[in-house]
Protein backbone atom coordinates (compact mmCIF):
# COMPACT_ATOMS: atom_id res chain seq x y z
CA UNK A 1 0.00 0.00 0.00
CA UNK A 2 1.48 3.38 -1.34
CA UNK A 3 0.75 6.91 0.43
CA UNK A 4 1.19 10.27 -2.29
CA UNK A 5 1.15 13.45 -0.51
CA UNK A 6 -0.11 16.02 -3.01
CA UNK A 7 1.22 19.38 -3.25
CA UNK A 8 4.13 18.46 -0.74
CA UNK A 9 5.90 22.06 -2.14
CA UNK A 10 3.11 23.84 -0.33
CA UNK A 11 3.89 23.94 3.58
CA UNK A 12 7.86 24.05 3.68
CA UNK A 13 7.03 24.21 7.89
CA UNK A 14 6.35 20.18 7.52
CA UNK A 15 9.25 19.16 5.94
CA UNK A 16 11.59 18.80 8.69
CA UNK A 17 9.25 16.56 10.08
CA UNK A 18 8.25 15.10 6.79
CA UNK A 19 11.56 14.07 5.55
CA UNK A 20 12.69 12.70 9.11
CA UNK A 21 10.31 10.22 9.35
CA UNK A 22 11.19 6.67 8.21
CA UNK A 23 7.98 6.01 5.93
CA UNK A 24 8.34 5.58 2.90
CA UNK A 25 6.33 8.52 1.14
CA UNK A 26 5.87 9.31 -2.54
CA UNK A 27 6.12 13.18 -2.54
CA UNK A 28 3.88 14.92 -5.11
CA UNK A 29 5.33 18.09 -5.93
CA UNK A 30 3.25 20.29 -8.61
CA UNK A 31 5.66 21.11 -11.51
CA UNK A 32 6.31 24.45 -11.88
CA UNK A 33 5.13 25.64 -8.58
CA UNK A 34 7.31 27.42 -5.97
CA UNK A 35 9.76 25.43 -4.41
CA UNK A 36 9.01 22.67 -6.76
CA UNK A 37 12.59 21.66 -7.61
CA UNK A 38 14.14 22.02 -3.94
CA UNK A 39 11.07 19.80 -2.36
CA UNK A 40 11.62 17.18 -4.74
CA UNK A 41 15.44 17.26 -4.41
CA UNK A 42 15.03 16.99 -0.60
CA UNK A 43 12.70 14.35 -1.28
CA UNK A 44 15.05 12.24 -2.56
CA UNK A 45 18.13 13.00 -0.71
CA UNK A 46 15.74 12.05 2.36
CA UNK A 47 15.12 8.39 -0.14
CA UNK A 48 11.73 9.27 -0.87
CA UNK A 49 10.17 8.80 -4.26
CA UNK A 50 8.71 12.08 -5.84
CA UNK A 51 5.70 12.36 -7.99
CA UNK A 52 5.41 15.08 -10.26
CA UNK A 53 1.91 16.38 -10.77
CA UNK A 54 1.33 18.01 -13.56
CA UNK A 55 -1.21 21.46 -13.03
CA UNK A 56 -4.63 21.53 -15.14
CA UNK A 57 -6.01 24.60 -15.96
CA UNK A 58 -9.39 25.69 -18.04
CA UNK A 59 -8.54 26.15 -21.33
CA UNK A 60 -6.64 29.56 -22.12
CA UNK A 61 -6.25 30.62 -18.27
CA UNK A 62 -2.92 29.20 -17.55
CA UNK A 63 -0.63 31.73 -19.34
CA UNK A 64 0.88 28.74 -21.39
CA UNK A 65 2.60 26.99 -18.26
CA UNK A 66 0.40 24.08 -17.16
CA UNK A 67 -1.92 21.74 -19.12
CA UNK A 68 -5.29 23.11 -20.21
CA UNK A 69 -8.30 21.08 -20.72
CA UNK A 70 -8.92 21.17 -24.07
CA UNK A 71 -5.37 21.53 -25.37
CA UNK A 72 -4.54 19.57 -28.85
CA UNK A 73 -2.93 16.41 -28.42
CA UNK A 74 0.43 18.31 -29.72
CA UNK A 75 0.55 21.20 -27.44
CA UNK A 76 -0.13 18.76 -24.56
CA UNK A 77 2.56 16.95 -25.31
CA UNK A 78 4.99 19.77 -25.13
CA UNK A 79 3.93 21.05 -22.09
CA UNK A 80 3.94 17.68 -20.35
CA UNK A 81 7.60 17.62 -21.79
CA UNK A 82 8.06 21.02 -20.35
CA UNK A 83 6.75 20.13 -17.02
CA UNK A 84 8.56 16.84 -16.37
CA UNK A 85 11.55 18.02 -17.28
CA UNK A 86 11.87 20.41 -14.04
CA UNK A 87 11.11 16.93 -12.12
CA UNK A 88 13.36 14.60 -13.51
CA UNK A 89 14.19 12.57 -10.86
CA UNK A 90 9.89 11.53 -10.75
CA UNK A 91 9.04 8.13 -10.62
CA UNK A 92 5.74 8.71 -12.07
CA UNK A 93 3.03 11.45 -13.02
CA UNK A 94 0.00 12.43 -11.32
CA UNK A 95 -2.82 15.70 -11.72
CA UNK A 96 -2.94 17.52 -8.20
CA UNK A 97 -6.04 16.84 -6.06
CA UNK A 98 -7.12 20.45 -6.93
CA UNK A 99 -7.86 19.45 -10.47
CA UNK A 100 -11.08 19.07 -10.99
CA UNK A 101 -11.51 16.30 -13.01
CA UNK A 102 -9.18 14.09 -15.08
CA UNK A 103 -7.31 15.35 -18.35
CA UNK A 104 -10.00 14.92 -21.17
CA UNK A 105 -8.93 12.74 -24.07
CA UNK A 106 -6.92 14.99 -26.41
CA UNK A 107 -5.04 15.67 -22.94
CA UNK A 108 -4.23 12.18 -21.84
CA UNK A 109 -2.91 11.52 -25.56
CA UNK A 110 -0.70 14.14 -26.03
CA UNK A 111 0.43 13.53 -22.02
CA UNK A 112 1.36 10.16 -23.20
CA UNK A 113 3.18 10.96 -25.78
CA UNK A 114 5.47 12.46 -23.23
CA UNK A 115 5.51 9.87 -20.33
CA UNK A 116 5.71 6.85 -22.63
CA UNK A 117 9.07 7.14 -24.24
CA UNK A 118 10.79 8.53 -21.08
CA UNK A 119 9.36 5.58 -18.76
CA UNK A 120 7.55 7.35 -16.70
CA UNK A 121 4.16 5.96 -14.63
CA UNK A 122 1.24 7.96 -14.63
CA UNK A 123 -1.22 7.77 -11.16
CA UNK A 124 -4.58 8.19 -11.76
CA UNK A 125 -6.76 9.20 -8.35
CA UNK A 126 -10.46 9.12 -7.64
CA UNK A 127 -10.84 6.54 -9.54
CA UNK A 128 -14.52 4.12 -8.32
CA UNK A 129 -14.33 0.77 -8.94
CA UNK A 130 -15.51 -0.65 -12.20
CA UNK A 131 -16.42 3.28 -13.43
CA UNK A 132 -14.32 2.43 -16.71
CA UNK A 133 -13.13 5.62 -16.27
CA UNK A 134 -8.72 5.10 -15.72
CA UNK A 135 -6.62 7.35 -17.39
CA UNK A 136 -5.07 5.82 -20.14
CA UNK A 137 -4.83 6.01 -24.09
CA UNK A 138 -4.88 2.50 -26.16
CA UNK A 139 -1.90 1.24 -27.86
CA UNK A 140 0.26 2.81 -25.41
CA UNK A 141 2.58 1.03 -22.61
CA UNK A 142 2.33 3.57 -19.96
CA UNK A 143 2.26 1.75 -16.21
CA UNK A 144 -0.56 3.32 -14.53
CA UNK A 145 -1.43 3.23 -10.53
CA UNK A 146 -4.55 3.50 -9.60
CA UNK A 147 -5.67 5.32 -6.36
CA UNK A 148 -9.27 4.72 -4.62
CA UNK A 149 -8.26 6.74 -1.48
CA UNK A 150 -8.44 10.37 -0.62
CA UNK A 151 -7.49 11.75 2.72
CA UNK A 152 -9.08 15.27 2.41
CA UNK A 153 -7.06 18.61 4.38
CA UNK A 154 -8.49 19.06 7.89
CA UNK A 155 -8.84 15.39 8.92
CA UNK A 156 -8.38 14.22 12.07
CA UNK A 157 -5.75 11.50 13.22
CA UNK A 158 -9.04 9.53 14.10
CA UNK A 159 -10.30 10.16 10.69
CA UNK A 160 -7.28 9.14 9.26
CA UNK A 161 -6.53 5.85 10.48
CA UNK A 162 -10.14 4.69 9.91
CA UNK A 163 -9.57 5.57 5.96
CA UNK A 164 -6.26 4.14 6.03
CA UNK A 165 -7.72 0.97 7.28
CA UNK A 166 -10.31 0.96 4.66
CA UNK A 167 -7.34 1.26 2.17
CA UNK A 168 -5.92 -1.66 3.73
CA UNK A 169 -8.63 -3.60 3.33
CA UNK A 170 -8.92 -3.12 0.12
CA UNK A 171 -5.30 -3.92 -0.37
CA UNK A 172 -5.53 -7.18 0.99
CA UNK A 173 -8.68 -7.75 -1.02
CA UNK A 174 -7.25 -6.49 -4.57
CA UNK A 175 -3.26 -7.27 -3.79
CA UNK A 176 -2.31 -3.26 -3.80
CA UNK A 177 -4.30 0.28 -2.46
CA UNK A 178 -3.12 3.58 -3.17
CA UNK A 179 -3.72 6.96 -0.75
CA UNK A 180 -3.44 9.95 -1.95
CA UNK A 181 -3.17 12.44 1.00
CA UNK A 182 -2.74 16.33 2.21
CA UNK A 183 0.23 16.70 3.94
CA UNK A 184 -0.29 17.74 7.76
CA UNK A 185 0.42 16.88 11.41
CA UNK A 186 -2.56 15.34 11.74
CA UNK A 187 -1.48 12.72 8.72
CA UNK A 188 1.91 11.95 10.32
CA UNK A 189 0.73 11.02 13.66
CA UNK A 190 -1.99 8.84 12.43
CA UNK A 191 0.65 7.52 9.79
CA UNK A 192 2.73 6.82 12.59
CA UNK A 193 -0.15 5.12 14.59
CA UNK A 194 -1.28 3.53 12.05
CA UNK A 195 2.02 2.36 10.33
CA UNK A 196 4.00 1.25 13.43
CA UNK A 197 5.27 -2.21 14.62
CA UNK A 198 2.31 -4.08 16.64
CA UNK A 199 0.10 -1.74 15.02
CA UNK A 200 -2.24 -4.93 13.55
CA UNK A 201 -2.55 -3.34 10.09
CA UNK A 202 -3.55 -6.11 7.08
CA UNK A 203 -1.17 -4.16 4.72
CA UNK A 204 2.27 -2.18 4.84
CA UNK A 205 3.44 0.81 3.75
CA UNK A 206 5.57 0.90 0.38
CA UNK A 207 7.17 2.38 -2.27
CA UNK A 208 4.70 3.47 -4.78
CA UNK A 209 6.40 1.96 -7.56
CA UNK A 210 6.37 -1.43 -5.65
CA UNK A 211 2.59 -0.86 -5.72
CA UNK A 212 2.48 0.24 -9.64
CA UNK A 213 4.18 -2.75 -10.59
CA UNK A 214 2.95 -5.26 -9.25
CA UNK A 215 -1.15 -3.37 -10.45
CA UNK A 216 0.65 -3.74 -13.69
CA UNK A 217 1.44 -7.08 -12.91
CA UNK A 218 5.46 -6.81 -13.53
CA UNK A 219 6.76 -7.39 -10.17
CA UNK A 220 5.97 -8.69 -6.82
CA UNK A 221 6.14 -5.62 -5.34
CA UNK A 222 8.34 -6.78 -2.37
Amino acid sequence: MAVVLDDTAANPLLHELLFSMNLPFAVGVIAGGGGDRETANAARAAGLEVVAQLPLARQGESGGAALEYGLPEGEAADRTLTLMQRLPMAIAAARPLSAPARPNASVQRGMAATLEPLGFAYVDHGVVPGDGSTFGVEGVAIPIGVSRFTIPAGASAAETVAALDLAAADAVQRGTAVVFATPGEQLFLALQLWGGEGSGSLALLAPLSAVIRRQNGTGSGG
